[in-house]
Parts: structure tokens; sequence; C-alpha cells
């Protein structure tokens, strides 16, 4: 990584972050980094924030969201939650989905005063509610998490949910 970086978020579909690359503790400095500076930048009552974590326990940045969460966001007011375990984190994606839902429900002119939503997943490919299943004729397809996860990554960023996406090459 050279020079400056900056992430603009925008209020238009598919506006999302992805931090991916083969140094691990490069990817999770850089996502500790963007959430600190959210909290330079916003006040608490401006953000709701899901940390997923799929890591593989007992990595040396195994606990980095964790800590993250306790000491960043939780210590400063923000409403944040974690989930690492799978059920956990299936229905942290199933709260951020029925969220899009609610929204895209409400009036354009009044999307504005809903609160942003920052869905953060580590390593979501190891979550395997996300992956895609054998429909009745034997045909891969999405599984009923991942067409959740879909419609928040395509239609969330419109109505203030945004991803970040950690993922390991």
């Amino acid at each position: 990584m050279r020079g400056q970086t900056k992430v603009v978020l925008c209020r238009r579909q598919r506006e999302n972050v992805l931090l991916v690359g083969d140094y691990n503790e490069a990817r999770f400095g850089l996502l500790v980094s963007l959430l600190t500076s959210f909290m330079l930048k916003d006040s608490p009552m401006q953000g709701v924030f899901y940390l997923i974590d799929r890591t593989v326990p007992g990595a040396p940045w195994d606990r980095a969201l964790l800590e993250a969460h306790a000491q960043l966001l939780d210590s400063v007011g923000y409403e944040a939650h974690f989930a690492a375990r799978r059920k956990e984190a299936g229905l942290s994606i199933a709260g951020v989905s029925a969220l899009l839902h609610d929204r895209l429900a409400v009036d354009e002119e009044d999307r504005d005063s809903f609160k942003d939503v920052f869905l953060v997943m580590a390593d979501p490919d190891k979550l395997e509610a996300l992956c895609q299943v054998p429909n009745k004729y034997g045909n891969l397809e999405d599984s009923e998490l991942g067409k959740q996860l879909q419609q928040i990554f395509v239609k969330g960023p419109a109505v203030g949910i945004y991803t970040f996406w950690l993922l390991r090459v």
C-alpha cells in the first residue's frame, strides 16, 4: 500500500468496501484504522456496527475485530454487535437483511434520518451458511442467507447499509 488511503461512502447502490490480500496483518490493520476514522469523524449516534469474525482461531489477528469492538466502538458508545460463531453470524446477517427491507419500505425522502449501518465481515467465505446449496434438480444455487447477503450488498448502500469485506486470496 502506497500513499494515502481514503474511503468515501455515498448512499447509492453497491457502495461497499472490499479489502483483499494475503497479508492478514495489513488487512486487519486497515480495517481497524477505518473503524478508528469513523470514531473521529462521526458521533456514536450516527452509526451501528455488526462485526462478523470468521478468522482462524488462534491466528495472530484472531482477536482484532473483538478488540476493535470492545476497545474502540463500545468504549465510546457506538451500538455494536459482535459475532464469531456460525449461528450468531447468520443471525447478524438476517438482522441486517430485516433492516434493509424495513428501510426499503420507507419513502425515499424519509430515509436520510436513518443511522448508517456497517456490516463488517472477516473471512465470510468460512461461513458455511453462505455456501451454495443444491436445488431439487441438483444444480447449485445461493443459500437463503447468501441471497440475503447479496441483497444487502447490492441494495443496502442506497439506504445507508454498507458492507466491509475482508477476504484472503
